[in-house]
């Protein structure tokens, strides 16, 4: 270097700014110290790793190849070239780059997990499943590298591998992969595979938190008092929380519309009070959270049992408007099979019911 102390100067003023955050300055001092003689490895590293994160990946991408020159035995350097040609769209070449990396390093999970991205980008997931086979043999699997196998297979019509991939995952983390899991049981059941649908459903189940047995009433807007789908009135709350407590000592929940007048939830809990329940409460969040989880499986289930010719199911539907009985599709599937059945009295009354619900009027008509 012709000036040693200026050098040294600017290296030093580089890693401080770089430890303050202060990125952008950072990568201007590591440029003067190259321009200065000091264009070592790790100057040409730091320098690229800057320039990503202000997001300058063109810039960043000719810093890394300098290092990955000048120490090509530093997996750092490889990896910030990656992330540079992965930040500019450049995925065929991250593939080409993977692949060199992957002969020297074949056991490397992340490197298959990087290049299964890429092939993914590129729009060839056939592939993009090999490498992340390679990911779960070597243990390295996550919640999303697992899921997105399982899309894979499903998209491509193995739906029984499908269905193992996606059981691995909820068994690693039931909470994260949940909702995947969910929307591919709506699709097996919308393509007409029920069984498939049927044993990802049942895996679902059996992840999904216990529901704590319950009376649910609800309280409309309207002023409606209704249970399993039906109006009861407030007059119908003592006979019905008495007859259900005959045998059990059972909550009662009163789910509470926005809207719904005040005195006619009191008399509701004061009514379940006089039935003789001792625990009586309005419906909490949580209890809404964990509600609509068991109702989206319960769909799940009558739609299923509807693919199956089975009329969605009397014990499910009776479920859901347990669960809820302000259901609208419920309601409205309950009151087809009534009607199936030549019950035009109670197909009417639940059409009814569903009619006052907002979005149903339409179609319960």
């Amino acid at each position: 270097a012709k000036h040693p102390t200026f050098l040294r100067a600017w290296r030093n003023l580089a890693m401080v700014r770089m430890r303050s955050g202060a990125v952008l300055e950072a990568s201007e001092a590591f440029r003067r110290t190259i321009a200065l003689g000091g264009g070592d490895a790790v100057t040409y590293g730091l320098l690229g790793s800057c320039l990503l994160q202000v997001d300058d990946a063109e810039g960043a991408e000719p810093a890394f190849w300098m290092a990955t020159v000048l120490d090509p035995a530093t997996a750092d350097w490889r990896l910030g070239l990656l992330n540079s040609l992965f930040q500019q769209g450049r995925h065929a070449d991250a593939v080409t780059l993977i692949t060199d990396m992957l002969e020297q390093h074949p056991d490397d999970a992340q490197l298959q997990l990087l290049r299964a991205n890429a092939w993914i980008a590129l729009g060839q997931p056939e592939r993009a499943a090999e490498d992340l086979a390679r990911v779960e043999e070597l243990g390295a699997a996550t919640s999303d590298s697992r899921l997105l196998r399982a899309d894979i297979e499903l998209n491509a019509g193995r739906y029984a591998d499908a269905v193992e991939g996606y059981r691995r995952a909820l068994a690693a983390d039931s909470e994260g992969c949940r909702d995947r899991a969910l929307r591919a049981a709506r699709v097996l059941a919308a393509q007409g595979q029920t069984e498939h649908a049927s044993t990802l459903l049942a895996l679902l189940e059996g992840a999904a938190p216990a529901l704590e047995p319950r009376i649910l009433i609800a309280v409309t807007a309207r002023g409606q008092v209704v249970y399993g789908g039906r109006e009861i009135g407030v007059h119908g709350v003592r006979p019905l929380v008495a007859r259900l407590t005959e045998r059990a000592e059972l909550p009662v929940v009163v789910q509470v519309d926005e809207g719904a007048a005040a005195g006619l939830l009191v008399r509701v809990l004061d009514e379940a009070k006089l039935a003789g329940a001792s625990r009586v409460r309005i419906a909490s969040a949580s209890d809404r959270s964990t509600g609509d989880r068991q109702r989206e499986l319960l769909h799940l289930r009558a739609r299923i049992e509807a693919a199956r010719g089975q009329g969605g199911g009397e014990h499910t539907l009776t479920e859901l408007l347990e669960l809820d009985p302000l259901d609208g599709e419920a309601l409205l599937l309950l009151g087809r099979k009534r009607l199936d059945e030549g019950d035009a009295q109670g197909a009417l009354a639940l059409f009814d019911q569903a009619a006052r619900l907002e979005g149903y009027e339409a179609d319960a008509r």
